[in-house]
């Protein structure tokens, strides 16, 4: 459990430093995420282009104060997002244009 969201500088400290020490682990998902998913898409469409990233610190630090503070005035529950954020590890994928695309 995470700290007390009412004093914000401990409770952002905390965030942090918890999403901090799991960054590593986020990293090597956004490698394998993008490895599996350029093996998967380059039968199908092998002009795509596929990219996975974890989410930066520094980020997740801006977000979450975001989110804190919309919940805060909405009356609602200050969520533990060093546990619950969900969005820490992306791998959209784009299709390069064709020259048809680029007339």
């Amino acid at each position: 459990m995470g700290a007390n969201p009412g004093d914000e500088h401990v409770w952002l400290k905390d965030q942090v430093n918890r999403f901090e020490q799991r960054h590593p682990s986020y990293a090597l998902l956004a490698e394998f995420l993008e490895a599996v998913l350029k093996k998967a898409a380059k039968p199908i469409c092998p002009s795509s282009i596929v990219q996975a990233r974890a989410k930066d610190v520094e980020s997740f630090g801006r977000k979450i104060l975001r989110w804190r503070e919309a919940a805060l005035r909405d009356g609602e529950r200050v969520p533990d997002f060093a546990e619950e954020l969900h969005d820490i590890c992306g791998a959209p994928g784009h299709d390069r244009p064709g020259p048809r695309d680029l007339i």
